[in-house]
C-alpha cells in the first residue's frame, strides 16, 4: 500500500509553476461563481 506524504513535507516550489497558478486562479473564480449561485437559491 502506498504511503501518503504529509502536506507539511511537500516541496512548495514544485507547485508554483505558471500552469498551476493559472489553474488555481481559474478554480478560485469558478468556486466564487458557484457560491454566488448557491446564495441566490
Amino acid at each position: 500500500m502506498a504511503q501518503i506524504t504529509s502536506l507539511n513535507l511537500l516541496d512548495v516550489e514544485r507547485f508554483e509553476s505558471p500552469e498551476i497558478l493559472k489553474k488555481l486562479a481559474l478554480s478560485s473564480r469558478r468556486l466564487a461563481e458557484l457560491k454566488g449561485i448557491a446564495v441566490e437559491k
